[in-house]
């Protein structure tokens, strides 16, 4: 399989949180292999330092430790948990290979310094914006202190074994950054440092992007392949780049082992890079710069000429407007309310800092820049936060929500007419809805144009609806159904007996100028708490515009109307677009509630679910032990290999039910699809060779994709394919296809009842790249809303509590949690000290760990106060994590 990810297309700030100075003391950290001399970083000369000086490494080791020149303790107030933080900059491998392949020393010293001043720029902004000292009881005042440590730069990675068989270093330029964790206040009294530590890394990231991006274009350097957070190459074949990334290569095939990323996992990277490490060698006299330049040559690059033909940009115009840079500038609000409704600051200066990268703008004046966009009135401070931090949203974002509530409230407030409620009651006893659910139904059913139901997982929502939706057609109506997945609207359809689609699906139809609902409608939305706020206020709009009519009884006007029921459970999965749209309408009206769980067989696994819904993760877990549900396994291969098994083990004993197959990545996924593709072309259900896509995930991330007759497909983008309408979600199954090119196909699947052929290029991404997976396993954000008859889920570090519940409470009957412990100790060992983390790691470290990992919650965050919502105790849990994360010497 062609390996479509370049590992060495890497341009970070890497954290680690917690170091030990003899990591950096030994003498190989301080020219002992001729590596670039350790200075100094004390802009305000605490501690009697020289910024800029050169370390010594004795001082270097006391201050780590915390003591002074006389062996003192320098806190004046408690302990520490942590003496530093490694904050680890490194340019792409592009940069390294123009700095170790050109034989023009002034260009390669220029190389070097056009990153030290990335590393530069990227502390002093640290310290500027995101530094403090907590004072007072419980540390609630802050204030602003100066960053205290050294920079170890170095240009080499460690040595590792070659495609071509030789062991050696790679060239890779980065710096350590260690920040020591002192902070001398005002009154020269000293204490721990309080700084945003996960918020700022990706964002010092972009500042040493756009820094180093800008020197590199005024040496005459092409800036490409720009990506996330500003990450990007100057030249090069990725096939040279991966060459002289062993290292790394090394360290992402260790972290394969476990299904992760150094992307998704940096946790495990970090664990992954000490037990892939070997030591550094010794000087035995080899040029480090000969010996790159040989093996390039051996690949047939000329060393020199190959650096200085990557010199073809223009010079800088440091006169003008770029207009590329304010066209990314201008896209920034809207970009930052992507995902999240409310920002910090330091997502404002991330932001900006990665709009500069590739451009002719100076980012020495981005400070200014970001004070002029959040003055521009494009960006709003809606409140402060514990802190007294400001937090900021856009004015469009604030109407959105705002709105939303208001469209409900118009919604809510209006007259409806329902169903015959004397037919509707003896449908419900007939189908066997127990008090609650009837209760729950009749809420539903009454005069106003919206309802709202929530309940838990498993309370069979849907079900409940069935004599509802059963009397509206007999009175007439015509009844609707969508959800957020296309899977979820299949079983609606099923379920109900009624058309259901994606909701994009249908707000597609109001894009272009039709229409989807009228007065007798009744549209029934599953799943609202996967909405964001813009689909519910798309959803809401739609129901409100329609034509209403007006009819005369005996008890007066009724008006004729649309009626929206919406059915979700907040506990549950969180919107991946902006702000939860389930909330919003909770603020609008009060809904009808279930608590009752009916979906599991077994009590005891009912019980485990109202565990996980109610944030009781440690009693739930104690079941989910003593009921055999957690599975062991050692490794991703086994992990993966194990979890198939019991999926189609599942498959063989109860034939005709439905069995979810589940994991939280996209990577595990297709891990996951790739061994049951195995496995049915062994029983002869897959056929013919496999055609190769280049597809991309979710996340935008390029892959392989093979095909071949009689696989499942799921489509992952909106398209119109020979007059069939699919979205994303939409599933087929091959019946032919041909290779169109290298990187398509042309397909006929199977769509529902229609025969379609069609290329892979009519789904293909702004990248050329197919949008399109196979349809075996699924997220666990795609199985909510689903229903099976058993559940094998591959649980990882990554879960909190709102995915953990979305899996375990998919099954009538048995489930399968499958961990895989291996990557589970890595977390574990990575969270430790560096000297222990060789140490073995016990069943109780273990266990701890995924409690805690598993008691995270996810949230949304809201223009709205935190104390309106409905979730108001999972906003304060977060804060409450924030909080913490935030200060170095007492809660990390």
């Amino acid at each position: 399989m062609r390996d479509l990810r370049d590992a060495s297309s890497i341009m970070v700030a890497s954290l680690q949180i917690g170091t030990a100075s003899t990591y950096y003391a030994r003498d190989y950290y301080h020219g002992g292999e001729r590596q670039i001399a350790a200075t100094w970083f004390a802009r305000g000369s605490q501690f009697g330092l020289t910024h800029g000086g050169a370390v010594d490494i004795e001082r270097f080791a006391q201050l780590h430790a915390g003591l002074d020149q006389e062996g003192r303790w320098l806190l004046t107030t408690g302990s520490r948990k942590v003496e530093g933080v490694d904050f680890t900059f490194s340019p792409s491998k592009s940069v390294s290979l123009v700095y170790a392949l050109t034989t023009n020393l002034e260009l390669r010293q220029a190389v070097l310094d056009a990153h030290l001043t990335g590393v530069h720029r990227a502390l002093e902004i640290l310290e500027d914006e995101a530094t403090y000292a907590r004072r007072g009881r419980d540390g609630l005042h802050r204030q602003h202190v100066r960053l205290t440590g050294a920079l170890f730069t170095h240009d080499t990675a460690r040595p590792a074994p070659h495609l071509d068989g030789s062991v050696f270093s790679d060239p890779q330029l980065h710096t350590h950054s260690v920040v020591f964790n002192l902070a001398m206040r005002n009154d020269a009294s000293i204490g721990c440092i309080d700084t945003r530590l996960g918020q700022i890394k990706t964002c010092l990231g972009s500042i040493h992007a756009a820094h180093t991006a800008y020197e590199l274009r005024k040496l005459g350097f092409v800036i490409r392949e720009i990506g996330k957070h500003g990450t990007f190459e100057v030249g090069f074949d990725p096939e040279i780049r991966k060459f002289f990334s062993s290292r790394r290569n090394q360290i992402e095939d260790e972290l394969a082992e476990s299904g992760q990323d150094s992307a998704s996992a940096p946790a495990v990277a970090a664990a992954a890079t000490l037990s892939t490490r070997r030591s550094k060698q010794r000087d035995d006299g080899t040029d480090r710069f000969e010996l790159w330049q040989g093996k390039a040559a051996e690949l047939g690059l000329v060393p020199g000429l190959c650096v200085e033909n990557l010199r073809v940009a223009p010079n800088l115009d440091r006169g003008g407007r770029d207009e590329t840079f304010e066209a990314a500038l201008a896209k920034i609000p809207e970009q930052l309310t992507e995902h999240e409704a409310t920002f910090s600051r330091i997502d404002v200066i991330r932001a900006v800092a990665t709009a500069h990268v590739g451009t002719a703008t100076d980012p020495a004046h981005l400070m200014q820049r970001v004070d002029r966009l959040i003055a521009s009135g494009r960006i709003v401070e809606i409140r402060k936060d514990q802190l007294k931090e400001p937090v900021y949203s856009t004015p469009e974002m604030v109407r959105l929500e705002r709105e939303t509530i208001d469209l409900a409230k118009q919604l809510a407030n209006r007259r409806w007419s329902g169903p015959d409620l004397v037919a509707l009651n003896e449908k419900a006893v007939a189908v066997g809805l127990s008090s609650e659910q009837v209760a729950a139904v009749n809420t539903l059913a009454d005069g106003r144009a919206l309802a709202l139901l929530q309940g838990k997982a498993g309370t069979a929502k849907t079900y409940s609806l069935k004599p509802l939706v059963g009397q509206l057609k007999e009175d007439g109506h015509r009844v609707i159904a969508a959800a957020a997945s296309w899977r979820t609207a299949e079983m609606l359809a099923s379920e109900l007996q009624v058309e259901a689609r994606a909701i994009d699906s249908w707000l597609a139809i109001a894009r272009t100028g039709g229409r989807f609902l009228d007065p007798k409608t009744v549209l029934i939305v599953d799943e609202v708490g996967l909405l964001g706020a813009r689909a519910t206020h798309a959803i809401l709009k739609e129901a409100l515009s329609d034509a209403a009519t007006c009819e005369r009884t005996p008890v007066g006007p009724i008006t004729g109307q649309v009626k929206l029921v919406l059915s979700g459970d907040s506990s549950q999965l969180k919107p991946i677009a902006a702000s939860a749209g389930l909330e919003l309408v909770h603020l609008a009206t009060e809904a009808a509630v279930l608590q009752k769980i009916v979906r599991q067989r077994d009590p005891k696994m009912r019980r485990a679910v109202e565990h996980l819904a109610h944030r009781r993760v440690d009693e739930a877990f104690k079941i989910l032990e003593r009921e055999d549900c957690i599975v062991e396994t050692d490794g991703q291969k086994s992990t993966i290999s194990t979890a198939v098994d019991r999926w189609f083990d599942a498959r063989r004993e109860q034939p005709g039910k439905d069995h979810l197959l589940i994991a939280r990545s996209n990577a595990t996924v297709r891990g996951l699809n790739a061994e049951i593709r195995k496995r049915l072309r062994a029983t002869g259900d897959i056929q013919g060779r496999d055609v190769s896509v280049t597809a991309s995930s979710a996340s935008g991330d390029p892959y392989v994709l093979r095909l071949a007759v009689g696989d499942r497909i799921r489509f992952g983008r909106r398209a119109e394919l020979a007059g069939h309408r699919i979205i994303n979600g939409t599933c087929g199954k091959i019946e032919h296809l041909e290779q169109d090119g290298r990187d398509h196909a042309n397909i006929t699947a199977r769509i529902g009842r229609s025969r379609v052929s069609f290329s892979t290029r009519a789904v293909a991404d702004e990248h050329g790249h197919a949008r399109l997976a196979h349809d075996y396993a699924t997220t666990v954000y795609q199985s909510q809303g689903l229903t099976a008859e058993t559940c094998t889920a591959v649980i990882d570090a990554h879960y909190v509590r709102n995915s953990l519940y979305v899996a375990a409470s998919r099954a009538r009957g048995p489930l399968s949690l499958v961990v895989d412990v291996a990557e589970v100790d890595a977390h574990v060992r990575a969270a430790r000290s560096r000297e222990a983390r060789q140490n073995d790691v016990t069943a109780k470290e273990r266990r701890a760990l995924l409690l805690k990992l598993f008691s995270r919650e996810s949230t949304k965050t809201s223009t709205i106060e935190p104390s309106e919502l409905a979730d108001a105790t999972a906003v304060v849990a977060r804060d409450r994590q924030h909080r913490k994360k935030r200060e170095l010497g007492h809660e990390l």
